[in-house]
């Protein structure tokens, strides 16, 4: 896990999906003040890291419409290796390919994801 990778990642997701942080925290459930915590990834009073509950990133994956395991992997609750192993999820790429194209590939929405499944199904002869 790279320092800063969930406060990078949720940033970028939430632009492409043009929300800003209030949007993204009303979709989610979550509060803007939330949302721009995670962000910034340390709080101000303390300047120490801060790391999201797993029940916050539940939520925040369904507001980004991204995989939740893959929060939790950003997070620092997954390992590298617990993630190759999910098979319903696209993490099996991590492990062959370059993880800038896989965390790429996570930043699309559900609908983009399938549409890439199908291609792949149909290169694959299936």
């Amino acid at each position: 896990m790279e320092p800063g990778g969930l406060s990078s990642f949720v940033k970028k997701r939430r632009q492409a999906l043009g929300l800003t942080q209030q949007g993204l925290a009303e979709k989610s459930g979550l509060s803007r003040g939330v949302v721009a915590l995670i962000e910034r990834g340390f709080e101000y009073a303390t300047n120490k890291p801060y790391r999201p509950y797993p029940d916050t990133l539940r939520l925040l994956a369904q507001g980004l419409e991204t995989d939740y395991e893959y929060l939790l992997f950003l997070a620092g609750y997954l390992e590298y290796e617990d993630k190759a192993k999910e098979a319903s999820a696209p993490y099996n790429l991590v492990k062959k390919v370059d993880a800038e194209l896989a965390q790429n590939l996570l930043q699309l929405p559900a609908s983009k994801i399938e549409l890439i499944k199908k291609i792949v199904a149909a290169f694959l002869g299936g």
